[in-house]
């Protein structure tokens, strides 16, 4: 570590001579022997690496880098490491992030209804990366600007910011050990919002085994609760909370699809412990997600409209979830 400007100076100096020394060894192998250039140029990059992060450090140059990203994922494991970094595990975990904020903006929004979302939402959504830092993998990003001549933000974009800080809410409350399900329920209200939110995190948690041990979020946008640690035990304390977070005038089945009538907006829950089936309505904006799971196990919240009365009349689903099923040993 850098602790004065004689050794900053010292530091510049090293870095010169490195240089030097990769300059040395591209005239004598670079155009003979590419391969030996590359092999014999490891060591040299990794210093001129941890000396260049010094450099960073002391000068500022690398909280002037951070200040350019709202928010920093830093991925740690076997599998998250500095130019090791498998290209479907950084799409993954970014993909993830991108369709969690978008679903939460879309529940938010008027497009609640409107099943697909639109381009205009999908651009306010669409993060943009702003740096990668060496080390372990560290990528900065952040939701889109206003477009220059443009002063605020429009409601698409201010619906995009406040579905972020609703994301990192449920993912701060999924790190917690042992997190009580008030906590979460203080901080989004409605039930519906607050299951959007909790599976918007859910494939956002690393896997058991899955090369990642955990994920780190920080950065501006987390300034209120500091540095988000995701374990993949996190998934357990989702999986809870998406089971209890159901209101008193909702209902919740697990069972599976059947006998879907698209014109009628129709299915039927078969299968359902102590029930056995369940009528089901639902609305445009669900189309896609009851195709996608005709057929699968899937647990199904919502209300009754006949006088209010549980189990009476059908149900008017709101949520659709797949259940994981556990293989038999």
């Amino acid at each position: 570590m850098i602790s004065n400007d004689q050794e900053l100076i010292s530091a510049n100096a090293a870095l010169g001579d490195l240089y030097k020394a990769l300059s040395s060894l591209r005239r004598e192998y670079a155009e003979s022997h590419a391969p030996t250039f590359v092999l014999l140029a490891e060591g040299p990059l990794q210093e001129i690496t941890r000396i260049q992060a010094d450099i960073n450090a002391y000068s500022g140059a690398a909280l002037a880098a951070h200040e350019q990203a709202s928010l920093w994922i830093r991925l740690v494991g076997p599998k998250a490491r500095w130019g090791e970094t498998p290209v479907s595990i950084v799409t993954a975990f970014l993909d993830t992030l991108r369709k969690g904020v978008q679903s939460i903006a879309g529940f938010r929004s008027s497009e609640r209804r409107a099943g697909r979302p639109s381009a205009e939402l999908q651009l306010a959504c669409d993060f943009e990366v702003a740096l990668f830092l060496p080390g372990s993998f560290e990528v900065g990003v952040r939701l889109p600007e206003p477009d220059q001549g443009e002063l605020f933000h429009t409601e698409l974009g201010l619906q995009a910011e406040a579905a972020l800080q609703e994301f990192l809410v449920a993912a701060e409350w999924a790190a917690q050990h042992n997190p009580q399900l008030e906590q979460l329920e203080t901080a989004i209200p409605e039930a519906q919002l607050r299951r959007v939110a909790l599976r918007a995190v859910k494939p956002f948690v690393p896997r058991k085994q899955g090369g990642v041990d955990f994920v780190e979020l920080y950065g501006s946008a987390t300034a209120k609760s500091g540095r988000v640690h995701l374990l993949p035990s996190a998934a357990d304390s989702i999986a809870r909370a998406l089971v209890e977070s159901v209101d008193e005038n909702e209902e919740a089945f697990e069972g599976d699809i059947r006998e879907m009538d698209l014109d009628k907006h129709a299915f039927r829950v078969r299968n359902v412990p102590d029930v056995g089936e369940v009528q089901c309505r639902f609305s445009d904006d669900l189309i896609a997600t009851a195709v996608e799971l005709l057929g699968k196990r899937v647990r199904v919240i919502g209300t009754r409209r006949s006088k209010g009365i549980k189990g009476q009349g059908p149900l008017f689903v709101t949520d659709i979830e797949k259940v994981e099923t556990r293989r038999a040993k």
